[in-house]
């Protein structure tokens, strides 16, 4: 087992000697502002290093930093000194899109002991737009802090080819060639700061010229951050020039922030196409061309701080800006301080220099430039919400420890401290002019109505609790937080709609919300068998409301359980909820099978269904979305991640397959026996079918295509008109005798697109969902038995057999059973035979949940297939939105003697 290790003093006089102390322009005067708190692991006594470098052993605590984005290993390095950390990838190739050494891997707060870690990196790294990375050879430690000085780590490399991007796009080219360059980037961390500086030197090593951009890119958490721009706030939308950017924490985790010395940081062409997969990529606006020997220095801060306005304020601090001191407390309705909420500096001009977070009492301060300046203290949550929180997020890529540590956190074993983000606050909103050298602070006070406190207890007819979906609306004025103007508010990151106080997951009855004071109306909902409730309650300052909502149950539970084949979450590059809410939305929704299918990792969300509690009533299968760019998406399940792999084992599809055939076998064999392959949305840009140029009578593009697949997605989209198109194309490879089980699926990456909002419903041999295994819901998938369905619950059997089964004759009696709760409204059933429409009924009125309940005999002179359809124009509504009322069976097979 390895050792935490950590150079002390001797190692530190041997290197000083080596490399020699730091010229008298590398110091850096220690930043005196406070700081939350620290870790006692790494928190130095007085008179020892306020700096250092661990070598993390074989997971070592003090060394690791937990958080979504947790991933540290052996072999990597920290660099730390009282207030940031930051870990380093060794020289060896890792897993995902950015595998190279030398990055920044993790990155966090120094926290108090006890309270979680918020890392929520995935990689920080230097490229060439999207054809090159700079890969380490060598990363290793230059000092390690003692006697007072700074923590520097050196990671020496050269430029690469960045393979994921190439073989994503099947070049016969690169994009860009090799262009010769040695690159040294040298980490330089300072006691007392919140700042990191960055230096690397390119010098080219080749024998002709090398022209190129370089630019810092960063993959983070989506589900946990927004994007920020000094200046511009928060917005998906990069302006051209910007002084700083980074992300922060959506409910105060902390902030992250890049500027290049000397220089606004721009965003380079490519950025917006990288944005799109969650790549986000600040340059300096220039090609550089270096002749053969020639170097450029490129100096840049990387900051992490509690708010943002630490970030600007560090900034002006490195550039020599001049600024000048603004405190004051924020208070509530009673007049008691409030910790944690968020005051906003907005400038005449309507530039959003950043927010900055009380605490210890209240209290706020920071450093503004001389002008006019707006401030406004808000703490209100933002606009979606997964009740309970899950304070530090699971580690889909930490060590077995850090996610025994969320493990206990979930089940409420150990105390977790939350963010310190309250919420359901008024807002209050003031002006100060600072005025030069004649500025004379002042303390200014801010102060917010209080909120009250709402308990929703949900259940159903049998008084049994229920997890649900709450809409939460105002409707005797405004929900958006007063004194702030209409047009500040996307700028600071707060909730915009007039109306909607909160969407609302949670995860069962008696959670508490906070919301300011009024009059609201909640509707309640949980699945596609359950009807819905409203109810109106007035909120108080400072107030304790419970509401009770109760969803009666119109569709009995049946022998049938709900699959949704195709979820992501944050181990997705592009997913936008946290595994916690993964887990909590579908249970909410009430899908009982979540298969997690994320973009090339796998990832276990079993053992986070078990610390939630929710194990007697949700199986999750582990699976793995493949994702080929121009060969169509595909998913296997069940699989069984692999934590000493690359990707966990996922597949390496951009390592180039001759043809499909053969991405398809790779993606099997590295499967367990047994396993599904289901073809993803084939009608849009990135499916199979139009990436081929498939049609019933010709493949365009055959060494794009496939049939090596045994699911194929008929739901799979929010569009319509794909759930059509997959359809006709399912018909038709029916009618050649290509037989393909159709399934529902929701693709969902964010809350607000529903779980099971396609599902696939399965007959399966089990008395309750905890009865259900792994291997019985496979078997049961392949099987057949299958409906697909967005809302509407559809059965029907063919002389008794269910769907995928074949009868024997030339007639036979197809029972049809149409069912819902009042808000699914079908309008017609239609069967089809061989692809055409055989007969189409009306559906009326319903009675006792029962939509529509007919017999209808078919026949067929030889062999034939019929389907059923049910179709309708009323939007479900809800956390479901405009989608409408669909279900479709497997094919019945009549085999005519």
């Amino acid at each position: 087992m390895g050792q935490v290790r950590t150079l002390r003093a001797a190692a530190a006089l041997a290197l000083l000697a080596l490399v020699g102390c730091p010229d008298d322009d590398e110091v850096i005067e220690p930043d005196p502002t406070p700081h939350p708190g620290a870790d006692p692991a790494i928190r130095a006594a007085p008179g020892e290093a306020r700096a250092g470098v661990i070598r993390p052993g074989a997971d070592s605590a003090p060394a690791l930093i937990d958080g979504i984005g947790a991933e540290g290993r052996p072999g990597d390095i920290k660099l730390w000194n009282d207030r940031v950390q930051f870990i380093v990838q060794g020289a060896y190739r890792s897993h995902g899109w950015i595998d190279v050494g030398g990055t920044i891997i993790d990155a966090d707060l120094v926290r108090p002991e006890g309270e979680p870690g918020y890392d929520m990196v995935d990689d920080i790294f230097l490229s060439f737009g999207a054809a090159r990375l700079v890969e380490a050879d060598a990363v290793e430690v230059i000092a390690d802090g003692g006697f007072g000085g700074p923590a520097i780590v050196r990671a020496t490399g050269r430029d690469v080819l960045w393979d994921f991007f190439d073989g994503a796009l099947e070049l016969e080219e690169p994009l860009l060639g090799d262009l010769g360059l040695q690159v040294v980037t040298e980490y330089f961390l300072p006691p007392d700061s919140w700042s990191m500086r960055v230096t690397t030197t390119f010098t080219n090593t080749s024998d002709v010229e090398a022209s190129f951009h370089p630019s810092d890119g960063w993959m983070v958490s989506g589900e946990d951050t927004n994007l920020v721009f000094g200046g511009a706030g928060f917005t998906d939308d990069a302006p051209r020039e910007f002084p700083w950017a980074g992300w922060t924490g959506r409910l105060g985790e902390g902030a992250f922030g890049m500027w290049r010395q000397g220089g606004p940081g721009s965003s380079p062409s490519v950025a917006q196409l990288l944005t799109i997969a969650s790549v986000s990529m600040v340059g300096d606006g220039t090609r550089h061309t270096l002749a053969p020997g020639e170097e450029l220095e490129q100096v840049r801060w990387f900051a992490l701080a509690p708010d943002t306005a630490t970030i600007s304020r560090e900034r002006r601090v490195r550039e020599g800006e001049l600024q000048f001191g603004v405190f004051g407390i924020v208070r509530d309705g009673e007049g008691e301080r409030v910790d944690g909420a968020r005051v906003h500096f907005v400038n005449d001009e309507g530039e959003v220099d950043g927010y900055a977070v009380t605490r210890d009492g209240g209290e706020w301060a920071t450093q503004l430039p001389e002008g006019l300046w707006s401030i406004h203290a808000v703490a209100r949550h933002p606009g979606e919400r997964v009740v309970p929180h899950s304070a530090g997020r699971w580690p889909a890529l930490g060590t077995a420890a850090q996610q025994a540590r969320q493990g206990e956190r979930l089940a409420g074993t150990v105390a977790s401290t939350p963010p310190p983000f309250p919420t359901g606050y008024g807002a209050d909103t003031t002006s100060v002019a600072i005025e030069g050298d004649d500025w004379k602070a002042s303390q200014v006070v801010l102060d917010m109505a209080s909120p009250g406190e709402v308990t929703f207890d949900v259940v159903d007819d049998a008084a049994r609790g229920l997890p649900a979906v709450l809409d939460i609306r105002r409707v005797d004025g405004d929900a958006r937080p007063e004194g702030v103007p209409p047009e500040v508010l996307e700028a600071l990151g707060l909730p915009t709609s007039a109306s909607r106080a909160s969407w609302a997951w949670v995860a069962g009855p008696g959670h508490a919300i906070a919301l300011p004071a009024g009059t609201y109306e909640v509707e309640a909902a949980h699945s596609f068998r359950h009807e819905r409730d409203t109810a109106e309650f007035v909120v108080t300052e400072g107030g304790r409301e419970t509401v009770s909502l109760t969803l009666a149950e119109v569709v009995p539970r049946d022998g049938w359980f709900s699959v949704d084949p195709h979820l992501h979450a944050s181990p997705s590059m592009d997913g936008s909820l946290a595994m916690e809410e993964r887990i909590v939305v579908c249970a909410a929704t009430g899908v009982d099978v979540p298969v997690t299918t994320d973009h090339d990792r796998m990832a276990d969300y079993r053992p986070v269904v078990a610390a939630m509690g929710l194990e007697p009533t949700m199986l999750a299968m582990p699976g793995v979305e493949v994702t080929p760019v121009v060969r169509g998406h595909f998913n296997l399940f069940p699989v069984v991640p692999d934590p000493g792999a690359v990707n966990f084992g996922a597949l390496r599809w951009w390592d180039r397959y001759p043809d499909t055939d053969a991405l398809h076998a790779a993606g099997r064999a590295g499967a367990p026996e047994g396993a599904i392959l289901q073809l993803n949305h084939g009608r849009n840009a990135l499916g199979m079918f139009d990436l081929a140029g498939w049609t019933p009578d010709r493949v365009s593009r055959p060494d794009k295509f496939s049939l090596d697949f045994d699911l194929m997605e008929i739901i799979s989209t929010e569009d319509e008109d794909d759930w059509m198109r997959n359809r006709n194309d399912w018909f038709a490879l029916l009618s050649q005798g290509e037989i393909r089980v159709p399934t529902g699926a929701s693709d969902s990456h964010e809350r607000g697109h529903a779980c099971g909002a396609g599902r696939t419903d399965v007959a399966i041999a089990a008395g309750s969902t905890a009865e259900l295994t792994i291997d019985g819901v496979r078997d049961a998938l392949r099987g057949g038995e299958v409906v697909v369905a967005s809302g509407i619950t559809l059965r029907a059997t063919l002389d008794g057999e269910g769907p995928g089964r074949t009868v024997a004759g030339t007639s036979a009696d197809l029972a049809i059973e149409v069912s819902g709760p009042s808000w699914v409204r079908p309008d017609v059933v239609r069967i089809w035979k061989d692809g055409e429409v055989l007969e189409e009924r009306e559906i009326g009125e319903a009675i006792g949940g029962v939509w529509f309940s007919e017999t209808v005999a078919v026949s067929a002179d030889a062999d034939a297939w019929f389907a059923v359809e049910v179709d309708g124009d009323t939007p479900l509504g809800h956390i479901w939105g405009g989608a409408t009322p669909y279900a479709l069976t497997n094919a019945y097979f009549l085999d005519v003697p």
